[in-house]
C-alpha cells in the first residue's frame, strides 16, 4: 500500500509538471523560429511629452503654413522590454507633408527607446495625423539596438490620438519582434 501511495504521488507530480508546459497556439507562436531568429508578438502603449526647445518643423508645401513640433520624450510600456525610461527615450521629426485635400499630416520620425534594464533600440516611423480629429495611424520599424535588441528587428502598427492643443500623443501598437538566435 505504501508503494502505491508513493507511485500515485510520483504520477501526480509528473502530470502536474507536464500540464504547465502544455502547447497552446499562443506559446507555440511565442517560440516560432525562422531563419532570421525567434519571432515573438509585440504590443505597446506610448505617450509623448513635447520638447519645445526643438522648435517646429515646417511641413511641405510651405505655403500651407502647417508645422509640427520637432520632437519630444516618450513614456510607456512594451512587451519584451518593459517600461521605458522616459528621460532616455525620445523621437525627432525628420520631415512632414500636409495634404490639404484629406486634411492629413504625414510625418517621418526617428528615435530611441530605452527600456527598464538600460538596453535600447533605434526606430523609425511613418505616421499620419488627421488635423480635424487628431486620429493617428502608422507603422514603427525597429532595426537593432543594444543588449537584447542587438540585431533585433520589429514592425508594429500604431493607432492613437494626437491632442492638437497640447501636442501630446497617446498610442498603442501591435506587431512582432524578431530576435537573433
Amino acid at each position: 500500500m505504501k508503494k502505491a501511495v508513493y507511485l500515485l504521488i510520483f504520477v501526480v507530480v509528473i502530470i502536474s509538471g507536464c500540464s504547465r508546459d502544455s502547447l497552446t497556439e499562443d506559446n507555440v507562436y511565442l517560440k516560432k523560429r525562422s531563419d532570421l531568429g525567434v519571432i515573438v508578438p509585440a504590443k505597446c502603449w506610448f505617450t509623448t511629452a513635447p520638447d519645445y526647445s526643438l522648435g517646429f518643423i515646417l511641413c511641405l508645401p510651405p505655403e500651407m503654413e502647417v508645422s509640427l513640433l520637432g520632437g519630444g520624450w516618450m513614456a510607456g510600456h512594451l512587451t519584451h522590454g518593459g517600461t521605458l525610461i522616459s528621460d532616455q527615450s525620445y523621437y525627432r521629426v525628420l520631415n512632414c507633408n500636409f495634404d490639404y485635400l484629406t486634411l492629413t499630416v504625414s510625418e517621418s520620425i526617428e528615435g530611441v527607446h530605452t527600456v527598464a534594464n538600460g538596453d535600447y533600440y533605434w526606430f523609425t516611423s511613418d505616421l499620419q495625423v488627421n488635423v480635424t480629429n487628431g486620429m493617428l495611424t502608422g507603422t514603427v520599424i525597429v532595426n537593432g539596438g543594444t543588449g537584447r535588441y542587438e540585431g533585433a528587428t520589429a514592425m508594429l502598427v500604431i493607432n492613437g490620438i494626437h491632442d492638437l492643443q497640447t501636442n501630446v500623443a497617446t498610442m498603442t501598437g501591435e506587431g512582432s519582434w524578431t530576435f537573433m538566435k
